[in-house]
Formats: structure tokens, sequence, C-alpha cells
């Protein structure tokens, strides 16, 4: 009794196998004009990326505000191997500011097609970004051109969608050299006539005074032919020692002489100089003018022989 259990138990078995093979096996050939858009489980041989696809950008302006996350989007593939634009579909999104740098990239996506039944077929896709945020370094994102790159890495989440790690920041900076005196000189005054000219000459046609500090403070004289070469139309450099009181019209103290109509100098001053690598050094510039003032940083790079500067304001005070 038990043996012919165990015999109809066996053949129910073998019975079902072959249908359930073939239940899970595509239906090949395919039907004429079959257009459909399967799912990454049911094709023979899954889509393969290009390996030239482009990255989406990190959004400068989440950069600067330290956003960062998880961008999901779906998309279909033709069987060209081409991303079908109207079919991009941000499904989850940290930022709307990262939506329009990723259906860009995803748009002009290219693949080797998926396959069914030896056929070429149109295949939905997933696809994750992780947009990374390098915090310490986006200063020098900004001073560098050369830092502005997007890094990738791609791997794959377990239910097999493919992740791709976005981090944008600079390249590992290298071990400073140091700088022959005169060349760091040289670079300092780039930087300082980069400042100058972000100051810029007065809308009131009159000279504007720029007073600059010597490496030892405003007690110390710059160097003569700085000040020469600094000075340009509209605008006159002098050593902070020699430089006029400051030119705020009508205050003055009673039995004082009124001091000449215009504005306040500007004192400029370097505080700090860092050498970041063989050809990248920084320095920061201090800016005052009556009561208030801007700290400026000055990324300076050796590009053929010549310097190729950006500056920008890292900080402001009002006293």
């Amino acid at each position: 009794m038990l043996l012919a259990k165990i015999r109809s138990v066996l053949v129910t078995m073998l019975l079902a196998f072959p249908v359930a093979t073939l239940a899970q096996s595509p239906a090949c050939p395919l039907a004429a004009g079959d257009t459909v858009a399967r799912a990454i489980s049911q094709v023979e041989r899954r889509p393969l990326a290009d390996a030239a696809n482009a990255m989406p950008w990190y959004n400068e302006l989440l950069l600067e505000a330290g956003i960062g996350g998880v961008v999901h989007v779906a998309f279909t593939v033709d069987t060209a191997g081409r991303v079908e634009g109207a079919t991009i579909r941000i499904v989850r999104s940290p930022n709307p500011g990262f939506d329009a740098s990723v259906r860009r990239a995803v748009a002009t996506w290219h693949y080797a097609p998926a396959s069914l039944c030896a056929h070429s077929v149109r295949v939905r896709l997933d696809h994750e970004f992780v947009f990374q945020l390098v915090r310490d370094t986006l200063r020098l994102r900004w001073l560098f051109d050369a830092e502005k790159f997007v890094a990738a890495t791609t791997d794959t989440l377990p239910d097999g969608t493919p992740r791709t790690t976005v981090v944008s920041g600079p390249t590992p900076v290298a071990a400073a050299a140091p700088w022959a005196p005169a060349v760091l000189d040289s670079a300092e005054e780039a930087a300082l006539a980069q400042v100058i000219d972000d100051v810029g000459a007065s809308s009131s046609g009159m000279t504007r005074v720029v007073c600059l500090a010597g490496p030892g403070g405003a007690s110390a004289d710059p160097d003569s032919g700085r000040v020469v070469r600094l000075t340009r139309a509209g605008i006159a450099v002098l050593p902070s020692r020699r430089c006029p009181p400051t030119f705020t019209s009508m205050m003055r103290r009673s039995g004082e002489r009124p001091h000449p109509p215009g504005e306040d100098p500007f004192e400029m001053q370097v505080l700090a100089r860092t050498a970041l690598s063989p050809t990248r050094v920084l320095f920061d510039v201090e800016v005052l003018q009556a009561t208030g003032g801007n700290r400026h940083r000055c990324g300076v790079e050796r590009r053929d022989s010549a310097w190729r500067v950006h500056c920008r304001v890292i900080s402001s005070w009002v006293t």
C-alpha cells in the first residue's frame, strides 16, 4: 500500500516537471510585431551598458548647499540599444535639482540590446545614482578648473539593480613640494593682481587707493617693484605705512582739518600661503575698507610658465 502511494507521487512529479519547465521558458518563436517591453527577468540575454556612457553632473547649487542622496530612475531600452527618452521616469529623488542631470545623462546611454528567442527586444531597466558629497574640498573645486570632475563607481544592489556612486570633488592632492621663494612671490603677486582687479576702479572717476601691507604686516613696506606693477588705471597701490588717513568725507573732530573728499582706501594683506602641490598654491588675502571687509581665497596654478588665478570671497563682515 505504501509502495503504491510512493509510486503515485513520483509519477505526478515527473508529469508536472515538463509543464513547470515549459511555463518558465520563453515562448519561441516570438509573435510577429511583438514590441512588448519586458522585465529584465524575462529576457534570455540581458542588455550590456556601454562603458562610455556619460555620468550625470553634480548640480553646483546642491553642492554648495551640501545636499546629496539617492536618485532611482527607470527607463526602457529599445531593440537598437538606445534609451527611449519618453520612458525615463524618476522613481525617487532627494531633491528635484538632481533630476534634470540624471535625465540628460540617461537619455544619451547606449546598450548592447537585450535578446529573446535570438531576437532583440525592448526591456525595462532601473538604475540608482548615489550622489555623495565631499564636504571638505568644495572650495578647492571652485578654485581649480581641473578639480571640477565627477568620479563614478558602479556596483550592483542585491536585487540586481545597477548602482552608480557619483562623487564630486577634487583629485587627491599631491604631496606639496617646496617652492623657490622667488616663484612663490610671483604667484602671490598674481593673486594680489586678481584681487585688485576684482576691487576695480571707482565709478566716481576718482582714483581708488589700495594700501598694501608688506611681508611683516602694515608696518613693513612691500617690494617697490610690486607696488608699481600692481598699480593700474584708476587704482593707485601704495605701501600701507605710507597710505593717507581715511578719506571719510564730512567726518572730523572739532579743530581738525577735514580730510580730502572721496572713499576710504582699501587695506590689503596676504594672511596665508599654502602650497598644495608642485604647481598649485593657495593664498588668503584680507581686504578691509571703512567698517567692513572680505577675505579672499585665491588658487594659483602654474601652467606653461604662466599663472592661472581664480579667487573667491570666503567670508565678509561689517563692524
